[in-house]
């Protein structure tokens, strides 16, 4: 599946709403069904391989687990109108319970762009062999259960409503011995409102036959009518929770509610739709919430319709806001997403990335033509440029992708800066140092001086002088800064210890009788 084009916000948040199924029912009648298809391939002399996956939700508390053994039901009719007018007894051939295969958790949506939603989905696989002797009717294999998750948008009374997955090996399709079609891969579990959608939701057939794509109306099945809610009915009749033996055709679709239809089950205007020869599934979903979704694939030989592969799945439409942002480290924002990066003194930089969020960034792209090497795909670029001048670049984020999000750079290269001063004081003295700027730029002109003193005073001025107070050793700082804004700075240390005019020694003692003791406390300058 992929996305259109489009521009991305920068620092945007993801928001998907996605609710699946939450039943506080026993196991039995917990909603869980999420979708499911039977295919068929034949291995010769009227026997077939039966492949049946069903899919459910295994994200929730409650959420009934694939029945052990699925209870199949093999019935034999001139057609799907007919079968349930005869005695059951007399169009059911086997009876068959087909235990449980292999059972695997589907991918989250790999989307570049997204944060993956909490869903589980997991695929149930029942598979098994059959031989059928040769007639001219049709062959049907059954399998219904209930209930389908009670979030599901676009049905009436969910809880309530089951499923039924079947494959009809028609009479033409046992003769030739067909093989029917069989999907390339399951739905994604989340698709995005208001973002434009393409799924390839085609199939492929053995015997090259042609095929043609529609949507369909899912079937209902097995309901809670054996249930707790109504104890008295028969749990494995036709209406219960798990008919056995599944039951014969006619099946009743699921029933829509108002503004869905089999046509149009997302709803909205204009409708999702599917290309009847290849199966891409397109349009833009504007509807949040769960809907179910029935295709159906119908068979063609020289003409002749073989059979009709089903099934149905769910598609979840969440809001979802694309979260990555291109950004650099920059010395000025000059517009959206327009930047200014200033290099003084070097013709080879290093421009920092800072585009978020980086886990779902999958590729980088900078362009700068004409600096060396002129494209970079790491996230942080190093570059060369041939000379002093100004360059343009660019680097986008995702390139290709629908999360695609794209910076515009200014790069400067100007002539070096270099900070430097030197000082002097009288060591005789106890006056002011003199500070003389020593500052040099290649553009021929610096505009800005920040002298920090040391002890605590700051100055913007070119030279100076400062009295220090106290002796002491104090760390001096220079920024300097030119016409391009490049910057420079220095720091020395000035060891400021003038000779006093005057020392006055101060003994502990005035007095004393020989041999004394003299300690001397004090040296104190006097001014």
């Amino acid at each position: 599946m992929r996305f259109a084009d489009m521009r991305v916000t920068r620092h945007t948040t993801i928001f998907l709403f996605l609710f699946l199924t939450l039943l506080t029912s026993t196991d039995l009648i917990a909603g869980h069904i999420v979708g499911g298809d039977v295919t068929t391939r034949c291995l010769g002399s009227g026997s077939f391989e039966i492949t049946m996956k069903i899919y459910r939700d295994c994200n929730c508390t409650n959420c009934a687990s694939f029945d052990s053994e699925a209870a199949i039901g093999v019935y034999r009719c001139g057609n799907a109108i007919n079968c349930r007018t005869l005695d059951q007894g007399d169009v059911l051939i086997q009876n068959l319970r087909v235990p449980l295969g292999s059972t695997t958790n589907i991918p989250t949506p790999d989307y570049p762009c997204l944060i993956p939603p909490n869903v589980c989905v997991e695929e149930g696989v029942y598979r098994f062999n059959i031989t059928l002797p040769s007639t001219t009717e049709n062959y049907y294999i059954v399998y219904q259960r209930c209930c389908r998750n009670q979030t599901i948008t676009n049905i009436f009374s969910p809880r309530t409503a089951g499923a039924t997955f079947f494959a009809e090996i028609t009479a033409a399709s046992l003769a030739a011995c067909n093989n029917s079609a069989v999907f390339k891969e399951f739905p994604p579990t989340v698709i995005c409102s208001d973002f434009p959608l393409e799924y390839d939701h085609s199939a492929i057939d053995a015997d090259g036959d042609s095929l043609v794509y529609r949507f369909c109306a899912p079937l209902d099945g097995g309901g809670l009518l054996g249930g707790p809610d109504a104890p008295d009915q028969n749990p494995n009749g036709c209406n219960g929770i798990i008919p056995i033996p599944s039951c014969p055709p006619p099946f009743d679709p699921v029933t829509f509610l108002g503004g869905f239809s089999p046509t149009n089950p997302l709803g909205g205007n204009p409708v999702i739709t599917i290309d009847p020869a290849t199966g891409l599934i397109s349009g833009t979903p504007t509807i949040l919430g769960q809907y179910v979704v029935g295709v159906c694939v119908d068979e063609y030989r020289a003409g002749q319709l073989l059979g009709t592969l089903r099934r149905d799945f769910q598609f979840n439409t969440a809001s979802c806001d694309p979260n990555v942002f291109a950004d650099i480290e920059s010395d000025q924002v000059i517009g959206e997403q327009r930047y200014s990066v200033i290099s003084c003194g070097s013709n080879t930089l290093t421009i920092n990335n800072r585009s978020g969020i980086e886990q779902f960034i999958r590729a980088y792209d900078w362009s700068f033509p004409d600096a060396t090497p002129s494209s970079i795909t790491t996230r942080n670029a190093t570059i060369t440029f041939p000379d002093t001048g100004t360059y343009v670049g660019r680097l986008i984020i995702n390139p290709g992708l629908s999360c695609a999000d794209s910076a515009d750079i200014v790069v400067s290269i100007y002539p070096a800066i270099d900070a430097d001063f030197e000082f002097d004081y009288d060591t005789c003295v106890a006056e002011a140092v003199q500070f003389t700027d020593l500052s040099t730029s290649g553009s021929g002109q610096i505009t800005r001086w920040d002298w920090d003193m040391g002890n605590g005073v700051n100055k913007q001025v070119r030279s100076h002088s400062e009295l220090y107070p106290d002796p002491g050793v104090y760390d001096v700082e220079l920024k300097v800064q030119d016409i391009n804004s490049c910057r420079d700075s220095i720091t020395k240390t000035i060891h400021y210890f003038p000779v006093p005019t005057t020392v006055i020694v101060e003994p502990d003692k005035n007095l004393a009788c020989s041999p004394a003791g003299i300690l001397f406390l004090k040296l104190i300058r006097a001014d």
